[in-house]
This record gives C-alpha cells, sequence and structure tokens, in this order.
C-alpha cells in the first residue's frame, strides 16, 4: 500500500512539473525577426530578436497569461482552456486519490483525463502549423511529463484495482464463527 501511495506521489510530481513546463516551443523566421515562442495551457510566453542587431539583442518580450492569452489565441479553439480544466482536474483528483485510497475511481480520473490532455496538445500541434509558416512546433518536457504521469497513474489504478480485488474475496466464506 505504501508503494502505490509513493507512486501516486511520483505521478502527482510527475503532472505538477507537466503543467510548469511548457508542452509546446515553437521558433519561426516572420519579416526578418526570429520569434521564440513557449506554451502552456495558461500562458504564451513570445520572444522577437534581429539578427542584424549587435550582440543579437532581444527585440520584444511579451508575455499573456489566462483569459488575456485565451481571448488572443482564439484561432486554437477551445482546446487551450479545455486542457487547463482538464490539467486541474487531474491535480484535484490525484491528490484526492493519495489521501482517500479506499475510493478507486477517483484514481480513475487522472487515467481517464491525462488521455483528453495528450489529445488536446496533439490537436494544438497539428492545427498550429496551419495558422502560421511552414515551420513546424516542437513537443516541450511539458508534453512528455504528461506521459509519463499517465503510465504512472494507470499502474497505480491497476495494481489498486488488483489489491482491492485480493483482499476482497474471502478465504472461506461458507463458515461462519
Amino acid at each position: 500500500m505504501k508503494k502505490l501511495r509513493a507512486l501516486t506521489v511520483l505521478g502527482f510530481l510527475l503532472f505538477f512539473c507537466s503543467i510548469l513546463l511548457p508542452f509546446m516551443s515553437w521558433i519561426w523566421n516572420y519579416g526578418g525577426l526570429f520569434h521564440h515562442e513557449l506554451y502552456w495551457s495558461f500562458g504564451v510566453y513570445i520572444q522577437a530578436s534581429d539578427p542584424a542587431l549587435p550582440s543579437f539583442n532581444w527585440y520584444f518580450q511579451n508575455a499573456y497569461y489566462f483569459q488575456d492569452y485565451w481571448s488572443k489565441a482564439s484561432y486554437m479553439g477551445p482546446a487551450i482552456p479545455i486542457m487547463f480544466v482538464a490539467q486541474i482536474l487531474t491535480l484535484f483528483a490525484s491528490l484526492a486519490s493519495f489521501f482517500i485510497s479506499k475510493k478507486r475511481m477517483i484514481g480513475l480520473v487522472p487515467v481517464l483525463v491525462c488521455p483528453l490532455i495528450i489529445a488536446s496538445i496533439f490537436y494544438l500541434v497539428t492545427i498550429f502549423p496551419m495558422n502560421r509558416t511552414l515551420t513546424s512546433p516542437s513537443y516541450g518536457l511539458g508534453f512528455w511529463l504528461t506521459f509519463a504521469s499517465f503510465f504512472l497513474f494507470l499502474a497505480v489504478f491497476i495494481m489498486n484495482h488488483r489489491l482491492e480485488k485480493n483482499t476482497a474475496s474471502p478465504i472461506n466464506a461458507d463458515t461462519k464463527p
């Protein structure tokens, strides 16, 4: 049981790091400026530099968060706010499954919601190049940590299910004390 709790904490920490780290990185050239953009479900950070400037200084830097970001990224559709809500739901469900280990169905929530987040990232990476130049984005570390945490949540759910199944079956159901 302690190993399951440790795996749940590890899955929670990996998933928390996947939220803090960008899920997509984009480097592209537009109008002689090199743009570098980092995307999270709650914000975007954009840097642009002019290679003609001495010491390759940043030409501008912008950051947009939450509602401001979601309204400016409306061409991406509702995938980003849905992904943010799914991430928060997964965090709370994994915490709840740690503290309420007797309820197996709470542990099912991260197992079901993580694929929604992964599908949202796939969707964003496939539609995003259609709206920009011919370069394509790369998956960030946040995307890969979401995969790792999903497999940890799945392993914990399966092991918890088997453990409950083994402890629920009585040895001698016919005998009465």
